[in-house]
């Protein structure tokens, strides 16, 4: 019985043996041409046609950019050998997903990619039906070099390859490891060793309780400006799961990456407007939101909760004010899963959105109806307060609806001698409710310091006027916009403490905040606004009913959302205070710092003293 067993088990390796070199000799398989342990001679470009000096290795594996400039590129080189490139039938090259690159291989262009360009997955599944393979973003970017690419560039012998990264201006160290190619081959005679990875199985994306937005940019960059031409699929079956391979809606649309602050995330943002064929904005329903042409794609990435702005506006609104409406989507961007996604309603004038008299301008040039302004980082600077008053800063402003490029200068003048009007009531404290209107002015208020919002004020802040002609202008404070570093995110500017106000920060804060909490009508009005709402739409239990609710809409998808932008508990997640380990942390921080806050806003001087006027009907 042993014998026959050491029999079989001699065959076993025998056709154990044979396989393995069948596989070895004839079966294509991938090699290492060049490991990511192997360290790249480098040279900084600064002008163009200047001459390239390379600088070999010397034991360092990163290196930072000269103190006085950056480069306009940086150029990796490297070299390896094959004794057959005929045998060579595929290649994958693997870098810092940081880098845009263009990539030469013995002096030819074989492939270049810029880093903010979505492409399908190189492991995706061929067929849709199967799902999306999800991937950390952080792993390599991919490029695949194709048996044509590879014949007309590869040699036998000595092979250069070289990788020109250019962004360097986004960069603050390049790193001379960790670029690997990998080859694979019909034989053994091409000089390249034998890769044997086994990798574990990507999770797979194929469907959703949530609707899924599909975008498709026919192979360009989505650019910060100006709107490029691409196609949405939405796949919206209310009460049902969504899968990729189900009948959708097909729009055709022209879409950048938005935001400011949020630009510098990995997980981009997005607003696109859809058209016509022509190109013309056309306005249309969307998932039963409100006609529009205009829309906004915010992809929450800082925010681990993944609600900090959908919490805000429907409190708001529920305060009874008007809120961008929203729906939670899944967004597949060029076949790659790309996470969970706000799709909300951009701020704009009509019946179905901020319902004011639209601006019209006639035959004749004269102009009529409403406009809403923007305090952001603008261009417009108000005449208050004077040069002289160094307890207070100015407040730079814009249009935002209409844009000012339509504007005559007749319009133009119109808006700065009203919101002129507005700043001198309040600066002199002279007859406050004129120019503004108390109840928007109390509520943006106190939804900005209960949220601890440490944009609030200075930054996305909407203000309008329904009658550009009135003599008496008068103004009301929203809609609300941005709330995705409020309640105790923010490392910086004291924002993840409960404690203390927003409105009198020392950082660049406009003077009518102050001004206001000075004035004794709208501390009264804010006090009694305040303890109101407390008993209601501010209650600890509504809102904790709140977050429930909206995390247990996003629940079904944040697992695969945060596999591929794997920030919870990402030790250098700026600009994040608190760093969870799962999402269940980050709701539960959530809860847990809002309870603080509304403690320490109902025991303050400020909101706890009574007042006399009653907003409880309002």
């Amino acid at each position: 019985m042993l014998r026959k067993l050491k029999i079989w088990g001699s065959v076993l390796g025998l056709a154990s043996v044979m396989a393995a070199g069948i596989w070895f000799f004839f079966v294509p398989h991938w090699g290492t041409a060049i490991s990511a342990e192997e360290p790249w001679s480098y040279a900084f470009q600064f002008k163009k046609d200047t001459p390239i000096k390379f600088q070999l290795p010397s034991g360092e594996t990163e290196v930072t950019f000269p103190e006085d400039a950056t480069p306009l590129s940086v150029i990796f080189k490297t070299s390896f050998y094959l004794e057959d490139g005929a045998q060579v039938t595929e290649g994958l090259l693997e870098y810092n997903y940081k880098y845009s690159v263009r990539v030469l291989l013995n002096g030819v262009e074989c492939a270049s990619l810029d880093k903010n360009l979505i492409q399908p997955s190189l492991l995706n599944p061929q067929n849709q039906e199967d799902g999306l393979a999800v991937f950390e973003h952080w792993r390599p970017q991919k490029i695949a070099l194709s048996e044509e690419t590879l014949k007309r560039c590869l040699k036998d012998g000595e092979n250069t390859l070289e990788i020109i990264v250019t962004n360097p201006s986004d960069l603050p160290v390049v790193d001379l490891l960790h670029k690997q190619l990998l080859l694979k081959t019909t034989g053994i005679h091409s000089g390249i060793n034998p890769l044997f990875r086994l990798e574990k199985p990507p999770k797979v994306f194929k469907g959703s309780r949530l609707p899924l937005l599909n975008i498709h940019s026919f192979g360009k960059m989505i650019p910060d400006e100006p709107k490029i031409k691409a196609s949405l699929k939405v796949i919206h079956q209310e009460g049902q799961k969504n899968y990729l391979s189900d009948s959708s809606a097909t729009y055709s649309i022209k879409i950048e990456r938005r935001g400011n602050t949020s630009q510098s995330f990995s997980k981009k943002s997005y607003s696109f407007h859809l058209v016509d064929q022509k190109g013309a904005k056309q306005p249309e329903v969307l998932m039963g939101l409100p006609k529009s042409s205009k829309w906004v794609l915010y992809g929450p990435y800082a925010d681990k909760s993944l609600i900090r702005n959908a919490l805000t506006y429907t409190l708001y609104r529920e305060m009874g004010n008007y809120a961008p409406r929203f729906r939670f989507v899944d967004l597949v961007v060029n076949q790659n899963y790309q996470g969970i996604y706000l799709l909300t309603e951009k701020i704009q004038v009509g019946p179905q959105h901020l319902n004011i008299p639209t601006f019209h301008v006639d035959s004749s040039g004269a102009f009529s109806g409403g406009y809403v302004l923007e305090i952001d980082r603008n261009k417009w600077r108000s005449k208050l307060p004077l040069k002289n008053d160094s307890l207070f800063l100015p407040i730079w402003y814009e249009p935002y609806v209409p844009k000012k490029e339509v504007l005559s200068m007749a319009a133009i003048d119109s808006m700065m001698l009203q919101f002129n009007l507005l700043e001198q009531g309040i600066y002199n404290d002279s007859d406050l409710t004129t120019h503004i209107d108390i109840h928007s002015f109390v509520d943006y208020f106190i939804i900005s310091e209960v949220s601890k919002n440490i944009d609030a004020y200075k930054l996305s802040t909407f203000i309008y006027n329904k009658d550009i002609n009135s003599e008496t202008p008068r103004f009301y404070i929203g809609p609300i916009w941005d709330y995705n570093f409020a309640y105790g995110l923010a490392g910086h500017l004291d924002g993840y403490k409960p404690a203390h106000f927003v409105y009198n920060g020392k950082d660049k804060m406009p003077f009518w905040w102050t001004k206001l909490i000075q004035n004794k009508e709208f501390k009264a009005y804010l006090v009694e606004r305040y303890a109101y709402l407390r008993t209601s739409v501010l209650s600890d239990q509504n809102i904790h009913q709140k977050i429930d609710s909206l995390s247990g809409i996003c629940r079904g998808s944040a697992g695969l959302n945060f596999k591929r932008w794997d920030v919870l508990n990402s030790s250098d997640l700026w600009p994040n205070y608190y760093l969870g380990k799962t999402y269940d942390d980050e709701i539960n921080y959530l809860k847990s710092w809002i309870e603080q806050r509304l403690f320490f806003m109902d025991h303050s001087r400020l909101l706890s003293q009574k007042g006399k006027n009653s907003l409880s009907k309002y």
